[in-house]
């Protein structure tokens, strides 16, 4: 039997988690199974809501052990993000990426 494993990591707005794909070639049939759920909240940092990178980042790897763990090789992984692009104004009306869903100071048409 031929397996093709593939790894997704969905990160949402209040929680993230690790989901195992699994193709059998073979007969043609797609599995999807759960391996790891957690906590995503927001925190504060500079007076802006900021994602905590360095305790996602602990839970993926968590995440990616657990299918390693299982003897699992992994094929491909995918992450995907909640979000959405804002902007920061300066006087001078230029924008710049910012971590925090407000837009300041920002001009009227």
């Amino acid at each position: 039997m031929t397996y093709r494993h593939c790894v997704a990591v969905d990160l949402g707005a209040s929680s993230g988690r690790i989901m195992l794909a699994r193709y059998d070639s073979q007969h043609r049939a797609l599995s999807l199974r759960e391996i790891h759920r957690f906590a995503n909240g927001l925190q504060q940092q500079a007076g802006f809501d900021t994602w905590d990178i360095d305790a996602l980042e602990r839970e993926i790897r968590h995440g990616l052990a657990m299918v390693c763990d299982e003897g699992i090789a992994v094929d491909s992984i995918g992450i995907d993000t909640w979000g959405w692009t804002t902007f920061c104004w300066t006087e001078r009306a230029t924008a710049s990426a910012c971590p925090s869903p407000t837009v300041t100071n920002a001009p009227t048409a």
